[in-house]
């Protein structure tokens, strides 16, 4: 959900998307720990892969919502079109240029 009357500094959402890249990490890091649980080769196997696989998701959510949180943020710039690129500015109208 995109608000395009959203203020483009607001300090709100860099605080939102650090929130969610920091449990992003921590997603990160019980997948991390899940599979090295998985390599250790206990007998045990399916809380290691539950582990692995919840940190996993979990990291790509929040990664994926940090993104989305910068993304409403802070819009990409509207595009030029191709004449003023170009140098070719817009004409002026007649009182305009009368009263230069």
């Amino acid at each position: 959900m995109r608000t395009p009357h959203k203020n483009r500094d607001d300090p709100r959402a860099l605080l939102a998307s650090s929130v969610w890249l920091r449990v992003g990490f921590i997603g990160a890091t019980a997948a991390g720990a899940g599979l090295l649980q998985l390599l250790d080769g206990d007998l045990a196997w399916l809380s290691p892969l539950a582990l692995a696989f919840c940190g996993g998701m979990l990291a790509a959510v929040s990664w994926s919502r940090a993104r989305a949180v910068l993304d409403s943020a802070h819009p990409p710039p509207a595009h030029r079109s191709s004449s003023l690129a170009l140098g070719n500015h817009p004409r002026r109208s007649g009182a305009e240029s009368a009263a230069e």
